[in-house]
């Protein structure tokens, strides 16, 4: 990889709109994560009051976007495993196709429970 910049997409979501300090706080630790682990911040992505229940979000469809339209695999980076969503058969199968398109998953909290991303 050389001198290449590590790129990465932060995703944050939080169920309630009265959660934004919690929105915030999320952003800051995953920026943090990203700084100490030598990557620069392309995006950040918000669900802001939106279940994780459903996978249909505008923040999580835009992430996957942003993710999967780069030449070169990005990195996403987010809080932890249910910041994706609240459905383990849901997660695994994100988990599985950002993995599969050659992007890296790191959680802040956990190692990727589902892949070898972390």
């Amino acid at each position: 990889m050389g001198n290449a910049t590590k790129k990465a997409v932060i995703y944050c979501r939080v169920a309630c709109q009265k959660q934004h300090s919690a929105l915030v706080w999320q952003a800051d630790q995953c920026r943090a994560y990203a700084e100490a682990h030598g990557y620069e911040v392309t995006e950040v992505l918000y669900d802001n009051g939106v279940s994780g229940t459903s996978t249909k979000r505008p923040g999580l469809l835009k992430l996957l976007d942003a993710i999967f339209a780069e030449s070169e695999p990005q990195t996403l980076i987010t809080l932890s495993i249910s910041r994706l969503g609240r459905n383990w058969d849901d997660c695994r199968a994100l988990c599985r196709s950002i993995e599969e398109r050659g992007a890296k998953l790191l959680f802040v909290e956990h190692a990727n429970p589902f892949g070898e991303s972390a």
